[in-house]
């Protein structure tokens, strides 16, 4: 009995530690909940006061920022209008003078392209009238040759022709007269041979 006491001492003790430990331990967790909850509520409420703070801030800065840039662009225009005048009536006045250039020069030009193509159709003329009158010269003393060349074959060809033509002439007038009379006996001959046939027939009546 006095171990088994004594084991129930050591428990109860035990037991009590653990609650009293047990009540220390959520009461510190409480504390550091409280503290915790209040320390975030306090950087809620600072965070949200700043976060205002720099919109307010930044609103500030874009509408002055808004307000400079228009500035800004309005002088940018105003300028740049006024630089465009000035540089439209600047290159106005140079393209005026470019064209009067152009156009001066453009005039040299043709006057010296006119020259240089009558010269150079004067010069075309001349070279094809020499070329022309040479052609000329070599195809007469070309036809002279040619004439020469060919005048006795010519000749011969014709006398040929003049022989030829003779000869078909004599053998069509000797075979159209061969024919006349081939034709001519056989008619005779066939006559007598139908008048012997008609001769014939009434002996043979009787």
């Amino acid at each position: 009995m006095g171990l088994i006491g004594w084991i129930n001492d050591i428990w109860d003790w035990v037991t009590r530690q653990f609650s009293s430990l047990q009540s220390w331990f959520w009461n510190q967790w409480s504390s550091a909940q409280r503290w915790v909850w209040n320390e975030l509520t306090g950087f809620k409420n600072w965070f949200w006061s700043q976060w205002s703070s720099l919109q307010s801030w930044f609103w500030n800065q874009w509408s002055s920022a808004q307000r400079w840039v228009w500035n800004e662009l309005t002088g940018f225009k105003n300028w740049f209008w006024s630089q465009w005048s000035s540089l439209q009536s600047w290159f106005w006045s140079q393209w005026s003078n470019f064209t009067s250039w152009v156009g001066s020069r453009w005039s040299d030009f043709t006057r010296w392209v006119n020259d240089q193509w009558s010269n150079f159709t004067r010069w075309v003329s001349d070279q094809w009238k020499g070329f022309t009158d040479w052609i000329n010269s070599k195809w007469l003393d070309f036809q002279r040759w040619v004439n020469d060349q060919l005048a006795p074959w010519i000749k011969a060809l014709q006398d040929l022709t003049t022989d030829f033509n003779q000869w078909i002439k004599d053998f069509a007038d000797n075979f159209a007269e061969l024919v006349f009379w081939v034709i001519a006996a056989w008619v005779e001959e066939f006559i007598a041979g139908f008048e012997k046939g008609l001769e014939s027939k009434p002996e043979e009546r009787q």
